[in-house]
């Protein structure tokens, strides 16, 4: 198991370039990026609802 670093951008479609952009980050553990993306996938907010469409997750390894 290797530690990730999973960026999840919202909305990146509609971006603007002014204002802020929704982007959360967590760390999660998981054998493989592809592993760790989709772990990103099946995130909820708070209210439980799942992530927008057009969501865009990625996962980075993370080095200590």
């Amino acid at each position: 198991m290797s530690e990730f670093t999973v960026t999840i951008d919202l909305y990146p479609s509609n971006w603007q370039g002014n204002g802020e952009r929704s982007i959360w980050h967590t760390l999660v553990e998981a054998s493989s990026t592809d592993e760790a993306v989709e772990f990103g996938k099946k995130l909820r907010d708070a209210n439980g609802h799942a992530l927008p469409t057009g969501a865009e997750v990625t996962a980075d390894p993370r080095f200590m």
